[in-house]
């Protein structure tokens, strides 16, 4: 994992936008895009329920609006992608929640999402 001091110019409003467009989001495919996408494994405190495919989507970029600080990373796989990933506490939850996703050709691609380890 190499982390970048001098990140990249984050596409917030961008990613927001894909985000929010079905056609715009997807999932990692391994093993070229390795992920932990577990939205069904945390509980969303607005609802009591576990996130939804869809929902987990409408979350990130509600978190990405309001702001939330996004750090930088190069990945690994695939090698030199640019990723940015933060960390969100979840009312009623002692563990962080950890999100990263990665941002190509119009396309924002979840990588992980799962409380931190």
């Amino acid at each position: 994992m190499v982390i970048v001091l001098n990140m990249p110019t984050f596409p917030r409003d961008e990613i927001v936008k894909a985000a929010r467009d079905k056609t715009r989001r997807k999932v990692g495919m391994p093993p070229k895009e390795p992920n932990y996408w577990a939205p069904g494994q945390v509980i969303n405190p607005e609802t009591g329920m576990s996130f939804t495919p869809i929902g987990v989507w409408d979350w990130i970029a509600d978190q990405l609006e309001s702001g939330i600080d996004v750090n930088h990373r190069i990945l690994e796989k695939p090698p030199g992608q640019d990723s940015w990933w933060f960390k969100a506490t979840l009312q009623g939850n002692p563990r962080d929640l950890y999100v990263k996703i990665t941002y190509r050709g119009g396309i924002v691609i979840g990588r992980s999402f799962h409380l931190d380890r």
